[in-house]
């Protein structure tokens, strides 16, 4: 999805962290974060997400994948090694 992979910023504890928060969050067990399950998972994690920084995500998202509603953990764990570093 982005030109730069950020979950390789992750260290290991990280991604697991970011991966359990994931999975505690992908309610149906697909494999799928929702996006209106991203700002209560962001929240677990310890981030404070807006809804402009929501809305900012998910248009952004939108655009290199319109046809989906969720994201899969790589494209989650690269938002939070994104947010991780800025």
């Amino acid at each position: 999805m982005y030109s730069f992979e950020w979950r390789k910023l992750l260290n290991e504890e990280q991604k697991l962290e970011v991966i359990e928060t994931f999975n505690i969050f992908d309610k149906n067990k697909e494999k799928k974060l929702y996006f209106e399950d991203i700002i209560p998972a962001f929240m677990a994690l310890g981030f404070d997400l807006s809804s402009e920084d929501l809305d900012r995500i998910i248009n952004n998202y939108k655009k290199v994948c319109p046809e989906l509603n969720y994201m899969a953990v790589d494209n989650f764990l690269d938002l939070v090694g994104m947010r991780l570093v800025i």
